[in-house]
């Protein structure tokens, strides 16, 4: 209630508070995949917006090797940027060759967030990206955010993540929420 921020091109900002006050809904709020019940949310025309959700590692296909996952994210990509990718997620050489089917969950995540970075966007929704990720995937996806050059909106309660990439807060406390 009663909130309203703009963001800006490369805006960090982090969404923080307790478990259960709303901060999944706001980041579902902004990615559209929640009607507002009052107020409104407004988007750029030239908005391309990734939205990585706590339960999306169910969305990937499962006979696809990790490469074919992240280069479906964009037809466009060379294999050569496709494998960077790959390298950045911590899965170089013959491991980008392993199937989905075969990950763990947070190797599933790792492939998820590496989608993210091969789509054209200029807005990265993540709600709780470091969950399933080991301290060395949450650095590789700090740096990744803080060099990404586009705005980011992130729910965490990663003290590092804050520090590093987080610019801006959204934090509910005290039975409200301010910017």
């Amino acid at each position: 209630k009663d909130l309203s921020f703009t963001v800006l091109r490369n805006d960090k900002i982090a969404i923080i508070g307790k478990n259960g006050k709303g901060k999944s809904t706001l980041l579902n709020l902004i990615a559209r995949e929640l009607t507002p019940v009052s107020g409104s949310i407004s988007g750029n025309v030239n908005l391309l917006m990734g939205h990585f959700g706590q339960t999306n590692i169910n969305r990937l296909t499962m006979e696809n090797t990790i490469e074919e996952e992240i280069a479906s994210a964009d037809p466009t990509l060379g294999r050569e940027r496709v494998r960077s990718i790959c390298g950045v997620m911590m899965f170089s050489g013959d491991l980008a060759k392993k199937k989905i089917k075969v990950l763990s969950g947070g190797e599933r995540a790792r492939v998820l967030l590496g989608k993210l970075l091969a789509k054209p966007t200029n807005l990265l929704l993540l709600d709780e990206p470091t969950n399933h990720l080991d301290q060395e995937s949450v650095e590789a996806l700090s740096m990744e955010l803080q060099n990404y050059p586009g705005a980011v909106i992130i729910v965490t309660h990663s003290e590092g993540m804050l520090r590093d990439v987080a610019t801006k807060l959204v934090v509910f406390h005290h039975d409200r929420v301010e910017f």
